[in-house]
This record gives structure tokens, sequence and C-alpha cells, in this order.
């Protein structure tokens, strides 16, 4: 029996594509991806927030998590 293969999961160099909804303190949605096309960056590369991009390493398709990032 073949075992299963780990997903992918998102380090440095890795093409990553997410959808994503920025809420404020008050959980008010202040931008989102819904309805539209994935957000997509290079991991490492310092495209996106430094705060997001460190949650991102390790996540693999089909994670969903929160994360919350300074407003620095």
């Amino acid at each position: 029996m073949r075992p299963i293969p780990k997903p992918m999961q998102v380090k440095d160099n890795s093409v990553v594509s997410f959808h994503y909804t920025l809420t404020n303190n008050e959980g008010e949605a202040l931008d989102s991806s819904k309805g539209g096309d994935a957000f997509t960056y290079l991991q490492g590369s310092h495209m996106i927030v430094p705060g997001l991009e460190t949650q991102m390493e390790g996540k693999a398709k089909g994670d969903k998590f929160t994360a919350v990032v300074a407003p620095a």
C-alpha cells in the first residue's frame, strides 16, 4: 500500500495563492477577495505584509486560519 503524500507546504520560493478577508478591530470587512481571483505572491520575496508572510509559512492547500498582523 502506498503512503498518502503530504500536501505541499508554503516555504520560501513557493508561489502561493489565497483568498482573504481583511477586517478591522471591530470585525468590519475592509477588503476581500471573495467573489474574485485569489491573491498570488512568491513566498519569501517580501511582496506581502511581513507579519502575514511569516504566518503563511508551513500552511498547506485547504488550510484556513486567522492571521493577526500589527499595523506597523
